[in-house]
């Protein structure tokens, strides 16, 4: 496997060179001891005081000379970090950290702090360790995480210093931040409940009556149905009181946004297992699946902060971008959802994403957890204008506490649920909102999000 590399070099934008311990604080109370001693005391015993309070304080010195050397040598190592270019999610992520030391000085009493994201877990070494840093040359640390979807930062590598005698340290973050990209886990949409064409590329077909590409069969004449496509020879068989006509199969293609509102709340739950991971994986096998069947599938993203929108595109080329993408997810700060509204969310959806669809019939399918308090109004507003303009509009809302409770059993999950009644229902609230203004929602737990959508992009498929 390829390997990227990065080299960070340190700027000298750092505390001063040394920092005093409290070793050293109390040698040089001890040294100024012995030397008031040695005034105070008879001349032979003041000699062998104040001897000992200037050897010392030369050893102070000594000592800080040296410290001042290695500080500066401490500000000259280079580091490089080796990871692999293709990471996924849930699978062992092995990292290198290769630390070089330019100049002719050791670095002895060395601890190093390989920092990580926070959202990571640590399967294999250790992050800490004490040291030699050998002049001119490196060494390597390594140790293995287990990576979470999307862009991650690596902070710089810390690096503290002491004298033999731990009377000084010096500290400092060498390198530049190391970002990474984690990729979404693959999901087959095999063991999912309903049975679904996982055909090679290429338009799906629906059946129609009167017109197509390819005959489908004949069924019994009902009101309405053009005279001209009467099959005659099937009709005549059953006399003149019942008429069949012929269906045929056309060539059917979706154009297919995919929506993923993941803004703070939809990031609340047990490792792995988020309300954010779960979609991000779900739109990955979703458009998969459709680009499979020949559709158009587009991706808008939205974060606390940002927002980014895909075009549509088609096969691979499509299959490869929204995989890209979804590597780019942002996970939040904090957990925190005072300040988020729906008004954001509309603002995307009003302002940004009418330029990115054709004029034919859309289809929209939105994920977000509805957890936010103001601004719903003008959220269903903009879904109704969206609607007014031919397309089909349907959100799928990952319920938070689904997600939150898939690790927890018998009692603990018992005493969940309890406490989440009234937080489902509020949420149930603001679905029947939706649905009383002829918006489409449906809510999901963590193992039926690709089912259900498949299965409605399906039922549109089969009216379209």
């Amino acid at each position: 496997m390829s390997n990227r590399r990065e080299e960070e070099a340190i700027g000298l934008k750092l505390p001063p060179l040394e920092q005093y311990t409290s070793r050293a604080y109390a040698t040089v109370s001890l040294a100024a001891l012995l030397f008031v001693l040695g005034i105070i005391f008879a001349r032979e015993e003041s000699a062998t005081l104040l001897s000992l309070s200037l050897f010392l304080l030369l050893l102070l010195t000594a000592s800080n000379i040296f410290m001042k050397a290695e500080a500066l040598a401490l500000r000259k190592l280079v580091v490089e970090r080796e990871a692999p270019e293709i990471a996924i999610e849930g699978r062992e992520l092995k990292v290198t950290t290769i630390i070089k030391n330019p100049t002719i000085i050791p670095l002895e009493y060395a601890e190093v702090v390989l920092n990580y994201p926070t959202t990571f877990k640590l399967v294999k070494g250790s992050p800490k360790t004490a040291l030699t840093i050998p002049p001119k040359s490196e060494i390597k640390l390594t140790y293995v995480l287990l990576p979470r979807i999307g862009v991650h930062t690596f902070p710089p590598v810390r690096i503290t210093i002491r004298d033999f005698f731990g009377f000084f340290k010096s500290t400092a973050d060498v390198g530049d931040t190391f970002q990474i990209r984690i990729y979404p886990k693959p999901v087959s949409i095999v063991g999912f409940r309903g049975s679904y064409s996982t055909k090679p590329a290429g338009l799906s077909r629906a059946k129609r009556k009167g017109y197509g590409i390819e005959f489908y069969g004949v069924r019994e004449y009902v009101p309405g149905d053009e005279y001209k496509w009467i099959e005659w020879k099937a009709s005549a068989r059953f006399g003149a009181q019942r008429f069949f006509v012929k269906e045929f199969e056309h060539e059917v293609s979706l154009n297919i946004f995919l929506i993923l509102d993941l803004r703070s709340p939809a990031f609340t739950g047990s490792w792995g297992n988020t309300a954010a991971e779960y979609v991000a994986r779900a739109a990955l096998a979703i458009a998969n699946y459709s680009l499979r069947k020949g559709d158009s599938v587009g991706l808008v993203y939205i974060g606390d902060k940002i927002s980014r929108i895909l075009p549509l595109e088609r096969g691979v080329r499509g299959l490869t971008s929204i995989t890209k993408e979804l590597a780019r997810i942002e996970w939040p700060t904090s957990h925190e959802i005072s300040g988020l509204n729906y008004t954001y969310l509309a603002n995307v959806l009003r302002k940004n994403l009418p330029r990115y669809l054709p004029r034919e019939r859309n289809v929209l399918v939105i994920f977000s957890t509805l957890h936010y308090g103001e601004g719903l109004g003008e959220f269903i507003d903009i879904l109704k204008e969206l609607q007014a303009r031919n397309n089909i509009v349907f959100m799928i809302v990952p319920m938070i506490e689904f997600f939150e409770a898939i690790t927890l059993k018998g009692i603990q999950a018992a005493i969940y649920r309890i406490r989440a009644i009234r937080a489902i229902e509020d949420k149930q609230k603001t679905i029947n909102t939706l649905l009383k203004n002829g918006i489409a929602a449906v809510t999901v737990g963590p193992h039926d999000i690709v089912d259900v959508a498949i299965r409605k992009l399906e039922t549109i498929r089969a009216v379209m």
